[in-house]
């Protein structure tokens, strides 16, 4: 076969189609038009991917599926297990499912638990992704072997990765040793197994080619690295155009914010301006409050002054009255003491009345007594002349007995 009818065959095939999914970079863009030319060419029951992110190669397996009729069943297995994942995950779930939900799932799980979700000897295309290591590579090859079919072919990644300190590319070389197959080295490098007996022609017919030191060998990987590395450009630049277009998004964004801003900053302005003025306005003010201050200040002082003096003159008249109830206190006593003692001689004066008044009364019955004897006397012819006398002189020695007594 000339180099032109073998770039001819590989150029009718599906190898030359354009991918609808392009999430972020990655190495894989390189592989996605083998990928297409892989299921058109055998044409799996079933595939599996596991290690999805970003479904850039598993939405290239489904969109060729679509585009080649193929009976395929397509599986994506993955965790997403960081917060910034959950963006991933959802852009992936956006674009897979309005295109693809009637024939592939995105099955959100571990390798080890999706193991249970499909029966062996089931699975004709596998996928693994060395993202996780050599190791973990290592463990998904020999865990899932039984799930493959006597058909299956698996593919992994990276197998031309050799700087990473668990690669996967020592992996790559015994297996290389156990099946069939061969290997790409553009792209971090992508190893293709036959581990099914059950070979399909145009598989075969690859493997045969790429085995060998040929010509052909040659102008097939040089056509499908050239494929992969023009739609790598076309992807970088798509990013750099997004890029671009975000940053001339974000520009007028941010000059619309700018220009807001600039807006908001002139009003600012303004009310700063006005605000000054009123700061001024207010200033005067508060001079003319804080001169009334000191005037009231002043004025407080004076009465405060004042208060003090008349604090001292109340205090010196209260003085002088506590000296003057104090003075009659004192007089009130003394006054008491002279109505006690007038009081007692009062009622001895009222005694000695009461004693003169009877003695006065016993004078007045002996008065009358003696007027009554002296009438006597007057009547006798004998006493008319010596009577009287007599009388008289005992009456005069009475009253000279009762005025000593």
């Amino acid at each position: 076969m000339t180099q032109m009818e073998l770039i001819g065959r590989l150029a009718s095939s599906a190898a030359t189609g354009r991918p609808e999914h392009l999430a972020g970079p990655s190495s894989w863009v390189e592989h996605i038009p083998f990928a297409f030319w892989l299921i058109d060419a055998i044409r799996p029951r079933s595939f599996v991917e596991l290690g999805t992110a970003s479904g850039i190669s598993f939405c290239a397996v489904c969109q060729q599926v679509v585009n080649s009729e193929a009976p395929t069943a397509c599986y994506a297995v993955g965790t997403w297990p960081e917060p910034a994942d959950a963006e991933v995950h959802a852009r992936l779930q956006a674009h897979h499912d309005p295109l693809y939900r009637g024939f592939s799932q995105i099955l959100r799980t571990t390798a080890n638990d999706a193991l249970a979700y499909f029966p062996d000897a089931s699975i004709d295309l596998l996928h693994i992704d060395a993202e996780r290591g050599g190791a973990a590579a290592r463990h998904d090859f020999e865990a899932w072997r039984p799930k493959l079919s006597a058909r299956a072919v698996v593919l992994l990644h990276r197998t031309n990765r050799r700087e990473d300190e668990d690669g996967v590319w020592p992996l790559w070389n015994e297996l290389k040793l156990r099946y069939p197959g061969f290997a790409f080295v553009h792209g971090e490098g992508l190893g293709v197994l036959a581990v099914g007996g059950e070979i399909p022609d145009a598989l075969r017919w690859l493997m045969d080619n790429l085995g060998s030191l040929t010509e052909e060998a040659g102008i097939i990987r040089g056509f499908f690295a050239r494929q992969g590395a023009d739609l790598l450009v076309r992807h970088e630049n798509g990013e750099l155009a997004r890029a671009l277009a975000d940053a001339r998004t974000q520009a007028g964004v941010q000059r619309e914010t700018l220009e807001r801003r600039t807006a908001e900053a002139a009003a600012n302005q303004t009310e700063i301006l006005r605000l000054v003025h009123e700061v001024t306005i207010r200033d005067t003010e508060i001079g003319r409050l804080n001169h009334e201050i000191i005037r009231r200040d002043t004025e407080i002082g004076r009465l405060t002054h004042e208060i003090a003096l008349r604090d001292g003159e109340v205090g010196r008249l209260r003085s002088g009255i506590a000296l003057r109830e104090s003075e009659i206190d004192q007089k009130a006593g003394a006054q008491g003491v002279e109505i006690d003692r007038l009081g007692r001689e009062l009622a001895t004066r009222d005694d000695q009345i009461a004693r003169q008044e009877q003695k006065l009364h016993q004078l007045s019955l002996e008065l009358d007594r003696m007027h009554r004897h002296v009438a006597g006397m007057y009547s006798s012819t004998s006493w008319k002349f010596s009577r009287p006398v007599r009388a008289v002189k005992v009456i005069a020695r009475r009253l000279a007995r009762m005025a000593r007594g």
